[in-house]
């Protein structure tokens, strides 16, 4: 019993450290955009974070939620055929669904920064955006399915560390070793794609995912529909956190919610200590 409680608390303080690093490097990414780009930059990445994650939220249609939960049941259970067939029948309709909102998102770009964030300026960055739709959909169904199998750290990285981790990187070695200024939105979305590509290798590879789905008695169709109403739910939480966002891009321009979106930052610093108080205490 003592030695469950040692791993126990082991993993508990890994995990937390993988949260309190993936803290720091979006502040590390924070401090990398404004200082060599701009605060004007940092809002005009803000923008094009916020229209990707809406889209994003729509195109997966709740499902990454709802995989988390059948998929730990399954695991739990050793049904690995039935992993397999519900992970790749969703990552397929996902990757359909995503496709299909980037191309509209593309398409009403022009629209999205004349009429709702009235900076014209933002079109070429949101079209850009409008191409990481499909990774950060994917990756959200891939990551979600890799905590459901208890590889909590590298859902931790892919969702929290890998993100901010990677652009940053490839923006100093742009910076500093080949003396070019690259746009810092263009370097998210590929590091987007790279990490759900390497993602959903590696879910393949470590949940040994090879058996024929007969295993199954619940259909993709079925998850769907319990997908649905945890969409509704996962759209309240991120309307909670994007909100603010939002009212100062439709009200004000981009460089107010640059501004704005570093002194958050800021002043999440302080939340730091807290959650590693408040988790040590749950333990």
């Amino acid at each position: 019993m003592k030695f469950i409680q040692n791993q126990y608390v082991k993993l508990l303080v890994k995990l937390l450290n993988l949260k309190v690093i993936g803290m720091l490097a979006s502040y590390v990414f924070v401090a990398i955009v404004t200082n060599y780009y701009g605060a004007k930059m940092w809002g005009v990445f803000s923008l094009c974070l916020l229209v990707m994650s809406v889209v994003s939220v729509l195109s997966v249609f709740g499902l990454d939620t709802a995989l988390l939960r059948k998929t730990a049941f399954y695991f739990k259970d050793g049904k690995q055929g039935a992993i397999r067939y519900l992970y790749s029948r969703s990552m397929w309709f996902v990757l359909g669904t995503s496709a299909s909102f980037a191309f509209v998102t593309f398409l009403l770009a022009e629209h999205i920064a004349n009429y709702i964030f009235h900076d014209t300026t933002l079109v070429k960055d949101l079209r850009i955006a409008a191409l990481g739709i499909p990774a950060i959909s994917l990756l959200a169904i891939t990551a979600q399915n890799l905590r459901a199998i208890q590889l909590n750290g590298w859902f931790l990285f892919y969702n929290h560390i890998g993100r901010y981790l990677l652009p940053g990187v490839a923006l100093l070695f742009g910076i500093y070793a080949l003396n070019i200024e690259m746009n810092p939105v263009l370097i998210f979305v590929v590091a987007l794609y790279l990490m759900a590509f390497v993602a959903n290798v590696q879910f393949v590879r470590q949940s040994e995912i090879h058996s024929h789905p007969n295993e199954v008695d619940l259909t993709w169709r079925a998850l769907l529909v319990i997908g649905m109403p945890l969409m509704l739910a996962n759209s309240v939480n991120f309307l909670k956190g994007w909100l603010d966002t939002f009212m100062i891009g439709f009200y004000l321009d981009t460089l107010e919610v640059g501004i704005y979106g570093v002194a958050l930052k800021i002043s999440k610093i302080l939340t730091i200590p807290i959650t590693v108080i408040n988790t040590m205490s749950a333990s």
